[in-house]
């Protein structure tokens, strides 16, 4: 038999995990990652779920989902691959 399992960094994915995957909305998939890790960036939502518009799925969460999502955002400071320092949001579940 043939391992199907596709590991993707902290995630390892049979056929069935996909299977599901592919019918969770993308806002669902966005509160569960933050649900079980904390927090989420966009280069996290692109390379596990291929979301790439997370502010739009975060800003879902937040006014749309029933009931509303407490997020918090604070900016990162980082380089990118020309060493140039670049910003970019880092999203998490506020406390109450």
């Amino acid at each position: 038999m043939v391992d199907s399992t596709i590991v993707v960094d902290k995630f390892s994915l049979s056929e069935e995990d996909l299977a599901v995957m592919a019918s969770t909305p993308q806002h669902v998939m966005v509160l569960n990652h933050l649900l079980r890790f904390g927090s989420i960036t966009g280069d996290e939502a692109r390379r596990y779920y291929g979301i790439t518009r997370l502010p739009a799925k975060v800003w879902y969460l937040k006014t749309k989902y029933d009931p509303p999502v407490r997020i918090g955002s604070e900016d990162i400071e980082g380089k990118n691959r020309f060493g140039k320092t670049v910003y970019y949001s880092k999203y998490f579940l506020e406390e109450d």
